[in-house]
């Protein structure tokens, strides 16, 4: 049983909303469940027909639009089938006979949730001369639709522009940063955006309670890095976490400084092992030199394995290792 939340009508009418799970979900069969609207705040009476239109997505930052309108309905319950491995999202708006509408109902979903934002630059893919990052494996259709991180399972029908690559974020207890509460799969705009697969900025960090974070983010072939001290991440208010200003930012100084004032993730790990050694040059740059795609020795996120990924980034950074415990 989730808490109950209000909603504001169009002359300030209130109603209730009550989400029930108890074996629902198992059954593949979700059911939402809500107190009727009867008057407004002034007291008045609303004559029938009330309607109900509820909105819903498997995220809990979807804007609430003609897309993810599930259904509109006269009645104060709602059932429809739901998949026992994903989360699901509702809000509600109510209308009355003339068409007037409400605002919109926070939120209740089938998982606890918070949200913020997040800024990061990948060592390899970032070039100084325009602030940026290159996204040429997106321009090149190299970017898969499925997340490559395994543990952090994402897919999406198509990419929004200006990817550079897949990105897993982790959410870490704030008195235990060895212990992990969350991953979650995004994706990496050029300008270190980390967005939702929609393209929002916006990030629905869902499983875990409102409460103090750590904050890590990991890259298929850079040493990984957590924020400096945890923050206080909740469902309601958007915390806007900026890796690439300062080295500050970076637990035990994680990060590099990549040229004045810009900080970011170092390049180079290829087996994603959290150390550049001589086996990522041995078990994948060598193996795969001169090969073009999707590699993992591709360190600076080019298309190509090249002798560059080997002498302007392995050479800088074999030794090195994420700080992230």
């Amino acid at each position: 049983m989730f808490n109950l939340a209000s909603l504001s009508f169009f002359t300030m009418v209130y109603f209730w909303i009550a989400f029930t799970l108890p074996t629902a979900l198992l059954a593949d069969t979700l059911r939402l469940s809500w107190q009727a609207v009867t008057q407004d705040t002034s007291g008045q009476a609303e004559s029938a027909p009330i309607y109900y239109a509820i909105y819903g997505d498997t995220l809990p930052t979807f804007i609430p639009d003609e897309e993810t309108l599930i259904a509109a309905t006269t009645a104060t319950n709602f059932e429809m089938q739901a998949q026992s491995n994903k989360n699901y999202y509702f809000t509600i708006q109510v209308f009355d006979s003339w068409g007037n509408g409400s605002s919109f109902s926070p939120l209740v979903g089938t998982a606890p949730w918070v949200i913020g934002e997040l800024c990061l630059i990948l060592e390899g893919a970032y070039d100084a001369a325009g602030d940026t990052m290159r996204t040429v494996l997106q321009k090149r259709g190299l970017i898969p639709l499925r997340s490559p991180y395994t543990a952090a399972p994402r897919e999406t029908p198509a990419l929004p522009d200006d990817v550079v690559d897949w990105i897993e974020v982790q959410l870490r207890d704030g008195e235990n940063p060895s212990l992990v509460r969350m991953r979650q799969s995004f994706l990496l705009r050029k300008d270190g955006r980390v967005i939702e697969l929609d393209g929002t900025l916006k990030l629905g960090l869902v499983g875990v309670d409102a409460g103090n974070h750590y904050v890590a983010a990991s890259h298929r072939n850079h040493l990984a890095v957590m924020s400096a001290q945890p923050l206080a991440l909740n469902s309601s208010t958007i915390e806007f976490y900026d890796f690439s200003d300062s080295a500050e930012r970076f637990y035990q100084n994680g990060g590099l400084l990549l040229e004045s004032g810009v900080y970011g993730l170092i390049s180079s790990d290829a087996n994603h092992n959290g150390q550049v050694q001589n086996d990522d040059k041995n078990d994948y740059w060598r193996l795969q030199v001169g090969l073009s795609g999707y590699r993992e020795a591709d360190f600076n996120l080019n298309a190509e394995v090249q002798n560059d990924d080997k002498n302007d980034f392995w050479r800088r950074h074999v030794g090195k290792g994420s700080q992230v415990p």
